[in-house]
């Protein structure tokens, strides 16, 4: 088992959120077995708790710890020993004897040694590693997410993501994240009085690549009152045990964008292994076995899928599909290619009446209720980690000010971590690591399709 200890020189750090040394101690059953200085950098709980996590500690032995930090380290099964006090060699044979409950080795004006979670603003919670949000949702109004997969690891690879170029296209399916944690952080979020309209599987890539996503799904049906949705492209839903998963949600939001080979070649990039045909013929397969409610996306392109006749095409393949909701959307987030140009809300409109049902144009999320979230310069980072947002869209997701929101944004860029980018007269806020021309593999098939007006 290891155990780590905050320093701070030969002492225990007083405050475990600003620390940066552990004492790593390997305890074996007859006693310390090795050990070693490990640093411990970053500023974020997210990226502190993970830290944690990764070096496989199970018993955190710190000081004083704020609850931000504590919530996410505990939901990974780590327990914490907090507001121990001294130098860290006695300390850690303290613990090895079962004396650490002793006077001497307790922060002055502590009464316990055992972890009390501080009072926190009620009906403030925190998302963890692979929650985010509740965010902004233009569909679903505030919705909490689930992220299952590493960033960009997805079968497509669209011109149009708001997430910017895949890093990792692939079709394989596996348990990409622990699923285990997954829910514990859904169930320690519902314990904790979390609202949102929706629990929706969506993030970082393509959700039904998670080989367990079902069960995450059954959780939350099971768990809480509040509906789930899935967001997927569709590309995986010829394969029965994906159809079989997916049915289990309230919402299932497919994708459509193309509407042959070539088409679905240039707009979306799929993985090798993936025919259009094969997409065409899993949706229509998922639309006859599942109950709930279908919504069919269809992303347009100026230049690339959106004329009349591409969008006519499109539109007589959506209704072999037969979805309940129908909606058109475009580049309103800054795209993955900075050749995917934005369709305008005029002629969007003009295209609706050729769908059937009639297609809807996707409007921006207006928040109905306020539903207070805690939120840091970290949970506003995370959020803009996943997806860029504007600053009203951050204020209505967290329930905040916009000059409250203001300050924190305020904060990031002079850090460094935020840009801004303006996008057809709107500023959205992303990481600055993820501009044009950030790292990661590029696929280096030809996206030019046919000339198009």
């Amino acid at each position: 088992m290891k155990v780590a200890l905050t320093v701070w020189e030969d002492r225990i750090s007083p405050l475990f959120d600003s620390a940066s040394m552990l004492l790593v101690a390997d305890i074996a059953r007859d006693g310390l077995s090795g050990r070693r200085l490990v640093p411990f950098a970053g500023d974020s709980p997210l990226t502190r708790a993970a830290r944690l996590a990764d070096l496989g500690i199970k018993v955190l032995i710190c000081g004083g710890i704020s609850g931000s930090y504590a919530n996410l380290i505990e939901v990974r099964g780590i327990r914490i020993v907090p507001f121990a006090a001294g130098p860290v060699e006695r300390v850690l044979e303290a613990y090895l004897t079962g004396k650490l409950d002793r006077e001497d080795f307790k922060m002055p004006g502590c009464e316990t040694s055992e972890w009390d979670a501080p009072s926190q603003e009620e009906g403030s919670v925190l998302p963890g590693r692979h929650l985010f949000g509740p965010v902004p949702s233009r569909r679903f109004g505030r919705s909490l997410g689930v992220d299952l997969t590493p960033y960009k690891t997805c079968t497509l690879d669209c011109v149009f993501c708001q997430l910017g170029r895949t890093t990792h296209k692939t079709v394989a399916r596996e348990e990409y994240v622990p699923t285990e944690a997954v829910i514990s952080e859904i169930r320690a979020w519902l314990d904790a009085g979390g609202e949102a309209d929706y629990i929706t599987l969506s993030g970082s890539g393509e959700p039904t690549l998670h080989s367990r996503f079902g069960e995450v799904i059954e959780f939350v049906r099971t768990h809480s009152r509040i509906p789930t949705a899935l967001l997927t492209n569709g590309t995986l839903l010829h394969l029965p045990e994906v159809r079989e998963a997916s049915a289990a949600a309230d919402v299932v939001k497919i994708s459509l964008s193309a509407w042959n080979q070539a088409s679905y070649g240039w707009v979306n990039r799929p993985h090798p292994n993936l025919e259009f045909s094969q997409l065409m013929a899993g949706e229509k397969a998922f639309r006859d076995c599942f109950k709930g409610r279908l919504w069919l996306e269809v992303f347009l392109v100026a230049g690339m899928n959106a004329t009349a006749a591409d969008v006519s095409r499109i539109a007589a393949l959506a209704g072999e599909i037969r979805p309940d909701r129908i909606q058109l959307n475009s580049a309103v987030r800054p795209p993955a290619e900075e050749f995917a140009g934005a369709v305008s809300a005029e002629r969007l409109q003009s295209f609706c009446p050729l769908f059937r049902p009639q297609a809807e144009i996707i409007a921006e999320f207006h928040a109905e209720k306020e539903v207070p979230v805690h939120a840091t310069r970290e949970t506003i980072f995370s959020m803009l980690e996943r997806r860029p947002c504007t600053a009203d869209q951050i204020a209505s997701g967290f329930g905040m000010h916009l000059n409250e929101v203001s300050k924190y944004l305020g904060n990031l860029l002079r850090g460094g971590r935020i840009r801004m980018e303006r996008k057809n007269g709107t500023v959205y806020y992303a990481p600055s690591g993820r501009g044009k021309g950030a790292g990661g593999s590029r696929n280096t098939r030809s996206t030019s399709g046919p000339s198009k007006g």
